[in-house]
This record gives C-alpha cells, sequence and structure tokens, in this order.
C-alpha cells in the first residue's frame, strides 16, 4: 500500500512539473519615443520554455540561474532568434536594427531589452510577432504599443502574425 501511495504521488509531481505553466503567452511592450525616433522594447518568455527552444534550436542551454552575463554565443542565440521572431519595420517596410541591451529574471521568466532607431518622422510600424510559435501551436503572443500619450494592445497567434500599426 506504501509502495503504491508513493508511485501516485510520484505520478501526480512530475505532471505537476511537465504542466507547471500550461498557458504559452509572450508579452512584448514597445516605447516609441517621438523625440528621438527611438523604440525600446522588451520580451517577457517563460524562461524553460525559451531553454527549451535555444537548446533545439542552437544546440546552446541559457543558465538563467547564473544571473551574470551570457557567455557570447547565448547572446548570438537570444539575439539571432528574436530578431527573426519579431520583426519591426518602418512604413517602407525596412527592418529596424535592435541591440539588446540587457535581461532580467522574474519569477519563471524572462525580460529581454532591446534599442532600435526609426527613421525620423515614421507614421507607420508593422510588427510581426512570431515568438515561441515554432514550439506551440496555441502560443499566444500579446504586444502593447505605447506611442506619445497612446498605449494600443494587439494579440498574435499562428494565424495572425502581422499587424500594421499608426502612430499619429
Amino acid at each position: 500500500m506504501k509502495t503504491l501511495l508513493t508511485a501516485a504521488l510520484i505520478s501526480i509531481v512530475q505532471l505537476i512539473n511537465i504542466n507547471a505553466h500550461p498557458l504559452h503567452v509572450s508579452i512584448v511592450n514597445v516605447d516609441v519615443i517621438p523625440d528621438s525616433s527611438l523604440v525600446r522594447y522588451s520580451v517577457r518568455l517563460f524562461y524553460d520554455d525559451f531553454q527549451r527552444l535555444i537548446n533545439a534550436k542552437y544546440n546552446t542551454w541559457i543558465d538563467f540561474s547564473r544571473l551574470s552575463r551570457f557567455t557570447f554565443k547565448e547572446q548570438q542565440s537570444i539575439k539571432d532568434y528574436i530578431n527573426k521572431a519579431l520583426i519591426i519595420t518602418d512604413e517602407n517596410l525596412v527592418t529596424l536594427h535592435s541591440d539588446f541591451t540587457g535581461w532580467k529574471v522574474e519569477n519563471m521568466s524572462v525580460w529581454f531589452y532591446f534599442n532600435a532607431k526609426l527613421i525620423k518622422d515614421t507614421k507607420k510600424l508593422q510588427i510581426e510577432n512570431k515568438l515561441m510559435d515554432d514550439l506551440f501551436t496555441d502560443q499566444k503572443n500579446l504586444l502593447i504599443i505605447r506611442y506619445s500619450d497612446i498605449e494600443t494592445g494587439f494579440e498574435f497567434n499562428q494565424l495572425n502574425t502581422k499587424q500594421n500599426i499608426s502612430l499619429y
């Protein structure tokens, strides 16, 4: 009886660990700063899912528990993946060049921070968001964009990956 109870308890713990967060969602915050033509954005992902994805795509295991600097390979893998999965283009469909500026771990997730420059007087952006879509079919990607005093939200999924956004 004790063996059966122990086996059942182990099975339940394993199921809980496998499905620690059944919600597959990312959050992207975009701040467009009109006076400087600067775009600051942050990407929030569940770090265990992101570790699994980066390991599969780039054969790189990112250790978020170190809370220090990434190795060159880790940083390149992060930048490469995010720049391919989250594409911000201006009204002329020129892709914005993004600089990776930092990261932080928060609970079960990780925030990545980027800066990009707009061509002055850009009035529209196109955002393509496919973050984690290649890992989860039920992935939801939320985006909040702020420009001056205007804040707008969008939801992306595998069927809806692009959004045209007016900045005026």
